[in-house]
């Protein structure tokens, strides 16, 4: 039996149970409540489209959930903040400053301010009406940070169940503030996107009304569904039975109408192929490209493009090439004739200095004297013209060949300036010239063009100084030779400069009348400068005189090429070599050099005797001539290459166009010399293949 003491313990745990099932329905209704309620905040939160209607649509959700009756947002920048948002709009625009209470709220946490007056930043307010009690907690989104501020007129009104469902807000704040964020974010681009779009809509409309491009579009099966021309498409016509682009092609079987059907077939895009078209007002050229489309399932449903007219494009093309080959032709007429006469030209003005240097020797009269230096000073300039002029449309029409030597720096100066050292004299003009220690006693390049780049900067100094010093200095520095000419003679104004190294030119008409000259020797010595690798400076001032200057690379001989000394050549090196040349004066020039420098030298007239005596035994090195009769040069090495032979065959010509190198190379030639062939460029030929080593037979 169950006694009296018992059944009120029971009762008493069964009232407590009831109690605790009562407040557990009640948290149930109350957590239910707020869900309904955060759930309406958020729809009401997402028909929100400003951070203003966001913040607002936050106080309205909040004030029956936390109680509130008033609210204030502070937004910060800094240590200073403003009320942006107030539901008393007299408290707007309020400012703030940054305190320790601010400061938590912004980082996170929810305060319950139980007595405002007791901080700073909230007690001249706790007097005035609906600051009695009052909660913060901090607003953050990207760009913008907050404190919002719940304030009653009741002391006491906020505790810590208010926190804590404040708290139970906070991820509904901080997602809306996310949100909106966001959404103002995407709703930029959104715009920026939309007007970059129409702009491209209407710059696309504008360019196609001013186009005189056709826009066409074809189906599957090629058929012209849409044509901008009017004319070509009638929009009655059944789509079975419309005609393609092909059809009107004139020349169906050109190259360029099959490489626009091959595309079509492979469904390639169409890239500018040109084919002539029958239009309606006659024969057109036409360029098309196109590109293939897909629709969404990938499916080939046509072509796209645009066909332009180019017929005027063509003739213009037409009209250049034939322009151009009109003028190659008149250059190369040019060419061949300086080339021919070249030879006519200077003979007889050799022969006219010759007599006319025998006569300087007879016993004549002063007067005879006189008149036979003016005689010789004409004639000498007169070849100087000729020179210059042929060597200027060499330049022009690229036949100009360089020759790569040996030269020694020290003696290139003594053969310049010790001839010109009577006519400075006779001008009272001291001309000297000075090499640096550093500079090389033995360079590569070609020596008679940098002679005659030398010598016009040297002979225009001496023209246009009338006292002082012509000075020409070579130096050494970073692997460059460089070369100045300086004087003390009449300078170069700015204005004048530019001009100075363009074809006929000079200074100006004073200048032209003074001083004699074509006003050729710049431009060639600025141009052989360029074709040797460098450029021509110049600094000048009126009256203070000039100075010339360029800088050369690639001038030092490599390690394994230096030149064969003196001594050297006194052993014959053990060499075989065999000289395939048609010429009897020819075979004698290049034997008897031969014969200073190597063991062995045998002779061939033509390509046939020269592929005999390979068989019979074969030498270690071939000069072979290019132009010889039975056989040329290109046929018996292309034939001695088949046969096997690895020794080098080395190009003896007079053939120095650049085009002639490249065919004796392409035929399997080594190296080209050009006639006339000299000593020293043999010697320099034989270092190259052969060095210091002896030659294995081959």
């Amino acid at each position: 039996m169950i006694g009296s003491s018992e059944l009120e313990a029971l009762g008493d745990k069964l009232q407590t149970t009831l109690v605790d099932l009562m407040r557990c329905r009640e948290r149930e209704a109350r957590y239910r409540h707020e869900s309904q309620t955060l759930l309406g905040g958020v729809a009401t939160l997402a028909d929100a489209k400003t951070l203003e209607q966001v913040l607002e649509s936050l106080i309205q959700v909040l004030k029956p959930f936390i109680g509130f009756e008033h609210a204030d947002v502070v937004a910060w920048e800094g240590e200073r903040g403003s009320t942006h948002l107030s539901t008393e709009p007299m408290r707007a625009a309020r400012s703030w400053h940054m305190t320790p209470a601010f400061a938590r709220a912004i980082a996170g946490e929810t305060l319950v301010i139980y007595d405002p007056s007791q901080l700073p930043e909230l007690a001249p307010l706790a007097s005035e009406p609906g600051w009695a009690s009052v909660m913060l907690t901090g607003l953050q989104a990207p760009g913008f940070t907050a404190t919002l501020i719940c304030r009653h007129a009741r002391a006491g009104t906020f505790d810590l169940t208010s926190k804590a469902a404040m708290e139970r807000c906070r991820p509904l704040i901080a997602q809306a503030l996310v949100n909106i964020t966001y959404r103002a974010r995407l709703q930029e681009q959104v715009a920026v996107k939309t007007e970059a779009l129409q702009a491209s809509e209407r710059r696309f409309r504008s360019f196609a009304a001013m186009a005189s491009d056709w826009f066409w579009e074809t189906d599957a099966e090629h058929r012209l569904s849409y044509a901008s021309e009017p004319g070509y498409l009638d929009e009655l016509t059944p789509q079975a039975i419309r005609p393609t682009l092909y059809d009107y092609v004139c020349n169906k079987q050109s190259c360029e109408a099959q490489q626009y059907l091959r595309l079509l077939e492979q469904r390639q895009p169409v890239r500018g192929v040109r084919m002539q078209v029958a239009l309606l007002d006659g024969p057109c050229w036409m360029e098309v490209s196109a590109e293939p489309c897909f629709d969404h399932e990938g499916l080939f449903t046509g072509y796209r493009g645009t066909a332009r007219d180019i017929s005027s494009q063509i003739r213009r093309e037409e009209e250049l090439a034939r322009a151009r080959d009109e003028a190659e032709a008149a250059n190369r007429a040019k060419s061949q004739f300086l080339a021919m006469m070249t030879h006519e030209i200077r003979s007889p003005m050799n022969a006219v200095l010759g007599m006319l240097d025998l006569v300087q020797h007879a016993e004549l009269a002063p007067e005879q004297q006189s008149l036979l230096r003016h005689a010789t000073h004409s004639a000498r300039l007169l070849q100087t013209i000729i020179d210059d002029v042929l060597d200027f449309s060499k330049i022009e029409s690229q036949t100009l060949v360089f020759h790569c030597e040996t030269l020694q720096p020290v003696q290139l100066c003594q053969s310049l300036v010790e001839p010109l050292q009577a006519r400075a004299t006779a001008k009272g003009i001291a001309l000297v010239y000075r090499v640096d220690e550093s500079v090389p006693l033995e360079l590569q390049g070609d020596p008679m063009r940098l002679s005659q780049v030398m010598g016009n900067l040297l002979d225009n100094a001496l023209k246009f100084t009338e006292q002082g010093q012509v000075t020409l200095h070579l130096g050494w520095q970073d692997e460059k030779l460089r070369i100045s000419v300086s004087d003390t003679g009449i300078g170069i104004a700015g204005a004048d400069q530019a001009r100075l190294f363009e074809p006929f030119s000079q200074v100006d008409n004073s200048a032209t009348r003074r001083f004699s000259g074509t006003g050729l020797g710049l431009a060639i010595s600025k141009r052989l400068v360029a074709l040797m690798g460098g450029e021509i400076h110049l600094k000048s001032e009126p009256g203070k005189g000039s100075c010339f200057w360029f800088e050369l690379s690639d001038m030092a001989l490599p390690c394994h090429c230096q030149p064969l000394r003196e001594e050297s050549v006194a052993t014959l090196l053990p060499l075989d070599v065999l000289v395939v040349e048609d010429s009897p004066v020819n075979q004698l020039v290049v034997s008897l050099m031969l014969q200073k420098l190597v063991g062995k030298v045998r002779l061939a007239a033509n390509g046939l005797e020269a592929l005999a005596q390979v068989d019979e035994q074969r030498p270690d090195l071939i000069l072979m001539d290019m132009r010889m009769p039975l056989m040329d040069g290109l046929e018996a090495t292309r034939r001695l290459r088949e046969l096997g032979c690895t020794m080098p065959i080395v190009a003896l010509t007079a053939n120095a166009m650049a085009e002639d190198k490249a065919c004796c190379l392409a035929q399997g030639m080594d190296d080209f010399l050009a006639k006339p062939i000299t000593l020293s460029r043999l010697r320099e030929c034989l270092q190259r293949h052969f060095g210091q080593r002896l030659p294995t037979r081959g």
